[in-house]
């Protein structure tokens, strides 16, 4: 009777040539093998694509025969994208060509710009709706009349954007950081914008569109747009923390958008001039706006959560801002009238609600 000896070895372990000649001394009539060297080689990674899978569309009959015949061209505008860079603090200088197909009739019209839907076929954008903005002529003779280009406040558009998202994202980062996310929800937030360049020179923004219901949460002047709703006390929330967060220096106001995606938000900065520039934008109403929203605000638990302090009313603002408008009366420069009007009146409207 011959005995054999037979060896398990788990499928977990690793093979290697020591191993095969030991199976040989131990089993009787297995021939040794002449010693091999094995060389592991990591497993090559995965080559990730980037062109994103594309789903098959759903055509109706009358689609498929249309595809009979010639489809003609639609009328589309090849638009020079630039981006912001809110870490390098720096404009791309080498602007992407993406083509758009533009409506011709806008769906939204506001005080400065108007909106239209528009589609695309360029790699990186078709999968989306995007919304292009257009200045009125108004708002152009407005900006020209500060002494600013299109394109500066463009710029100051999408830089104010990428502020407003920048700042958003550091309250998340903190949630998380006190473990408190989970208890604050979801949080509010603000998508890509670019500043875009249309064949002919007319300068726009372009951005994602939004679907649902459009609700403003605060306005530019800090008021509150609606009297109560979850989504409203954490857009105040975010307007508290923005105020702690820069040391008081700024707040972000004019919270609007759909749900909890925002868009076009407004910088209120307690410096409103420098080196004869307005910062941000002629909707900034400075230290009007903040001490406004601050008559209003009431810390709520979304404030609590964030760890912030209760803000008090600045009277003494009130009073510097009456002296910095008549001092900027005097000066002889272009946007005096514009924005004294405007602040002037919304200060006389906070100065009557804190009687």
């Amino acid at each position: 009777m011959r005995v054999v000896y037979i060896r398990f070895i788990e499928a977990a372990q690793s093979y290697s040539a020591t191993s095969v000649h030991e199976a040989a001394d131990l089993v009787p009539g297995m021939k040794r093998k002449q010693q091999t060297q094995f060389k592991s080689e990591p497993s090559p990674k995965k080559k990730e694509s980037c062109v994103s899978e594309m789903v098959a569309k759903s055509l109706s009959v009358v689609e498929m025969l249309k595809l009979g015949k010639v489809i003609h061209d639609r009328s589309t505008d090849i638009i020079q994208l630039y981006t912001f860079d809110v870490n390098q603090m720096s404009w791309s200088r080498n602007p992407q060509e993406v083509e758009f197909a533009i409506e011709k009739e806008p769906f939204g019209i506001g005080g400065f710009r108007r909106a239209f839907k528009a589609s695309s076929t360029t790699l990186g954008f078709h999968n989306c709706k995007w919304v292009v903005k257009k200045y009125l002529q108004a708002a152009v003779d407005n900006i020209e009349a500060v002494k600013q280009t299109v394109e500066q406040h463009t710029k100051k558009v999408v830089q104010m954007h990428m502020l407003a998202k920048n700042i958003a994202t550091k309250l998340q980062s903190e949630l998380a950081k006190e473990d408190a996310l989970v208890l604050y929800g979801e949080t509010l937030k603000y998508k890509e914008v670019f500043m875009g360049k249309i064949e002919g020179g007319e300068f726009v923004t372009i951005e994602e569109f939004l679907e649902g219901k459009f609700t403003k949460y605060i306005n530019n002047n800090g008021e509150l747009s609606i009297n109560d709703s979850e989504i409203l006390k954490k857009a105040e929330s975010l307007a508290h923390f923005s105020y702690e967060h820069s040391e008081k220096e700024l707040m972000i106001l004019d919270m609007q958008g759909s749900g909890y995606d925002l868009f076009d938000p407004e910088i209120a900065s307690r410096k409103l001039i420098e080196d004869e520039e307005v910062l941000f934008s002629t909707g900034n109403l400075s230290t009007t706006a903040i001490n406004n929203f601050i008559s209003v605000h009431n810390c709520n638990v979304y404030c609590n959560l964030l760890g912030l302090q209760t803000l008090l009313s600045g009277g003494q603002d009130e009073e510097n801002l009456m002296e910095f408008v008549v001092a900027l009366s005097g000066k002889q420069l272009p946007l005096a009238g514009l924005l004294s009007q405007a602040i002037l009146k919304e200060s006389m409207s906070v100065q009557m609600r804190l009687q």
